[in-house]
């Protein structure tokens, strides 16, 4: 039956373990030739019984445990979307997705552009074009580094420090929920660790 449809003895064996046995397997496409199959149609069937089988059989392995990467990155959408969702409520609207991560950064770490860019992992003109951009709707000024009167330094606005109070009212409001839900000591043990991992990491 395998030869009518031009299926060699290596792929039988194959076909066959996916379907039970040379038997069922004989069974089934003589049942579909019977039926007036093609032969394109019997190898079609074929193929999507193997794909059917090996999902059957993938779907039933355990799933793996959730990493602490993708644990951490479920919270931080969960932050930052509610803050967004909030930000926009106020009248923030002409922020985008693409600042999510830079927000804190920008308004309230008062860094010079080459600094921002090396927080953030920028090229210097992919920051000097966020800052122009957050410039323009009026977050941020260029204000001399009093360091240095050769460099500028980003200052928040009276629009840019309300933005950023509204992200911490909204972020502040999140740990209040979370810490409701596994309890204050845990959530304070949580954010210890944050902690100590950030400042460890130099990133704070």
């Amino acid at each position: 039956m395998l030869d009518v449809i031009g299926i060699d003895a290596d792929g039988a064996r194959g076909v066959a373990g996916h379907l039970g046995g040379d038997v069922l397997l004989d069974q089934f496409l003589h049942a579909l030739l019977i039926h007036g199959a093609s032969s394109m149609v019997v190898r079609q069937a074929v193929r999507n019984s193997m794909l059917y089988r090996t999902g059957m059989s993938s779907a039933t392995r355990a799933v793996p445990p959730l990493t602490v990467g993708s644990m951490l990155r479920s919270a931080w959408t969960e932050l930052i979307d509610e803050v967004f969702e909030n930000l926009v409520a106020a009248g923030f609207d002409d922020l985008r997705p693409i600042h999510r991560p830079i927000l804190r950064d920008l308004l309230v770490s008062n860094l010079r552009p080459s600094e921002l860019a090396a927080r953030l992992r920028l090229s210097k003109q992919a920051a000097n074009d966020l800052v122009r951009e957050f410039e323009s709707n009026g977050y941020i000024t260029l204000e001399p580094d009093p360091d240095d009167g050769r460099a500028k330094r980003i200052v928040a606005t009276q629009r840019g420090r309300q933005a950023s109070d509204t992200a911490q009212e909204s972020s502040n409001a999140v740990g209040r929920r979370w810490a409701e839900l596994v309890g204050e000591e845990r959530y304070a043990v949580f954010e210890e660790v944050l902690h100590a991992i950030v400042a460890a990491d130099g990133a704070q």
